[in-house]
């Protein structure tokens, strides 16, 4: 077989490979370079399928690295990109590409939610915990994490987001079980709660 035409689609932003027997494929840049796609070149039924094969593999890593936008898990990535109807097989060699680079490492991306989550959220671990376990972290992972948290931190936490929900709350009869719930709900634990009543203003 031979390439009889390469030409450029600007609304799909796709390369149109036209074959001599009348087929054509669409290819996005990066195929057209790395297999060196141009006019009156010789290709075999195996060239073809390994082009279609690099074709899928960097039209998958160019959707993944756009979804890397923000921090992203293992579980998150795999999950975008069977929306977007990527093959298994692609999605493996994509997560393996992605790893290589460290653009996707569950343990820096639990370090990092946990911190985020406690400074910015004033979420307690509990609540951390479970966000990580439906991202799909490892509770290992997870469990490493949180030890990393300042305890410290948790504690002041968890006196402040108190002290606003009773402010918040004045002379309602139920003060004290809407705060209690209120910081559990914030992901703190009931024990951590319990000895910081007084502080809180219960």
């Amino acid at each position: 077989m031979k390439i009889n035409r390469v030409f450029y689609d600007k609304k799909t932003k796709e390369y149109s490979i036209e074959i001599d027997d009348g087929n054509f494929i669409k290819v996005i840049e990066d195929t057209l370079v790395k297999c060196d796609l141009r006019k009156n070149k010789e290709i075999s039924e195996e060239d073809l399928e390994k082009i279609l094969f690099e074709d899928n593999k960097y039209r998958s890593i160019n959707l993944s690295l756009k979804y890397l936008r923000k921090l992203r898990s293992e579980f998150e990535m795999r999950s975008y990109l069977r929306d977007k109807e990527i093959d298994s097989d692609t999605i493996d060699i994509t997560i393996e590409y992605l790893k290589e680079f460290n653009y996707i490492n569950d343990k820096n991306y639990a370090e990092s939610f946990s911190r985020d989550k406690l400074y910015i959220n004033k979420y307690g671990p509990e609540k951390i915990k479970i966000y990580l376990l439906q991202k799909g972290i490892s509770k290992n992972l997870i469990s490493e994490a949180l030890n990393k948290l300042d305890e410290n931190l948790i504690r002041e936490n968890l006196i402040t987001e108190g002290k606003r929900k009773v402010l918040s709350l004045e002379d309602d009869k139920k003060l004290y079980e809407k705060t209690i719930r209120f910081l559990l709900n914030k992901g703190y634990s009931y024990d951590m709660i319990k000895s910081s009543l007084e502080e809180v203003g219960l």
